[in-house]
């Protein structure tokens, strides 16, 4: 599988805490050679049966040296019940 690296980032940095979707595209871009897009991006947190959708956040377009006003991004966590791992499958569900 193409994003099975990628996939495994998100899962231990979103094990920590719940992180917003532009969060985790920053840390897999500052810590990956190749990185990703928020397509792709977006297409792995919609689709892991293991990521699930908490809640939204405002964040405003001053950050971006814009005026425009605020929009919603999405705050992403692991369902209950998912740990990391270091073995090979990378995550388990507690049973």
């Amino acid at each position: 599988m193409k994003t099975m690296r990628v996939r495994k980032m998100i899962k231990e940095y979103i094990s920590v805490k719940p992180r917003s979707t532009k969060e985790i595209l920053d840390h897999i871009n500052s810590r990956s050679k190749h990185g990703t897009n928020l397509q792709i991006l977006g297409n792995i947190l919609g689709k892991d049966k293991d990521i699930v959708k908490v809640g939204t956040t405002k964040i405003s377009d001053e950050e971006h040296g814009s005026r425009n006003g605020h929009y919603k991004i999405c705050v992403w966590a692991l369902r209950p019940g998912v740990e990391i791992t270091t073995n090979k499958t990378n995550v388990n569900e507690k049973r």
